[in-house]
């Protein structure tokens, strides 16, 4: 199965990529939510202390105010368990179960939370007395009631920005690594053009990439030997021409000669048949230049067929009268 070496490079990194960013999204959204819900619990434990310490009527107009201001409902019971003032309809045996809920002077502690359920809703409850706003004599509660809505909502405000910023950074991330592994694999794939255009015997060059490093110096290896192989096709084709040219030139010196035998043996017979006593100069001469022609074209013969020539020392006073 063929693995591309930009996925090779690309699933790696972007895996140890998105991993620490995803550890980094999640550390931050339960770090973002346990400090938001943390948050909301101090701000409702001195909420409920300043109600439960308020030297004013909790009166129903307040706790609707306040329940407005912090999301949370409350319950004024007596001692005896009825509902003083409330902010939620409740039923009687509703009443009784926040009856039975434990009365803290410090609600909202972490690992103290009580959940109620009332009208099939769930809250996280708490229960303090009233200390200075009850009349003489009357002992009374408050009950703090926070919707657990409320408290998830809390937390998933708190929790999306750092999985929104992980989100965006994972897209960052994505497209930077796809850029720098497309930096490695497109010099590759264009040294894999040359290298076929080179077997294809197309001998161009590539051109360099800016950064110095070894993909550089393959690319300039690479056109140096496609530089090199262009030089040898070269000579081989000069050579080629030139043998060619050769075995050409030796069919020519070939008919040549025999042109020149068939002049120097039609010759010799007419030397023959003239008389010894008429000049004989002229025939001589003529023969003399065949026998110089068949020699010099015996010699292009030995070339053409790549036979070595012999040589010998000659006097060139006597080669300059031979010629």
């Amino acid at each position: 199965m063929r693995r591309p070496i930009q996925r090779q490079l690309l699933l790696p990194m972007l895996f140890v990529v998105l991993a620490c960013v995803a550890v980094a999204s999640v550390a931050g959204a339960w770090t973002g939510a346990r400090f938001a819900r943390e948050q909301e619990r101090d701000n409702l434990r001195r909420l409920a202390s300043t109600l439960a310490d308020a030297g004013f009527p909790l009166t129903e107009n307040v706790l609707r105010q306040m329940a407005g201001l912090s999301g949370a409902d409350f319950v004024v019971l007596s001692d005896s368990g009825d509902v003083v003032r409330s902010t939620i309809a409740l039923a009687q045996e509703e009443a009784v179960t926040l009856k039975g809920l434990d009365e803290r002077s410090d609600p909202f502690r972490q690992g103290s939370d009580e959940t109620v359920t009332l009208a099939t809703k769930r809250y996280l409850a708490a229960r303090l007395p009233v200390r200075t706003a009850a009349p003489r004599g009357v002992s009374q509660s408050l009950c703090v009631l926070v919707p657990e809505e409320h408290w998830n909502r809390v937390a998933r405000r708190a929790a999306w920005p750092p999985i929104f910023a992980g989100l965006i950074a994972a897209v960052v991330a994505v497209g930077l690594t796809s850029l720098l592994a497309r930096r490695f694999t497109q010099p590759i794939r264009q040294l894999s053009e040359q290298a076929t255009a080179i077997a294809a015997g197309r001998f161009t060059s590539t051109p360099l990439p800016t950064t110095d490093d070894e993909l550089r110096d393959l690319t300039a290896s690479l056109n140096r030997m496609s530089e090199q192989l262009g030089h040898y096709e070269e000579q081989v084709r000069r050579s080629e021409r030139l043998r060619t040219l050769g075995q050409l030139g030796a069919g020519i010196a070939h008919q040549l000669r025999n042109s020149a035998t068939g002049a120097r043996l039609a010759l010799e017979f007419h030397a023959a048949e003239v008389p010894s006593t008429v000049d004989r100069e002229s025939l001589d001469v003529a023969l003399r230049q065949l026998d110089l022609m068949e020699t010099s074209l015996k010699r292009f013969l030995r070339l053409g067929r790549g036979e070595q020539v012999p040589t010998a020392e000659v006097s060139l006073g006597k080669l300059i009268e031979e010629t």
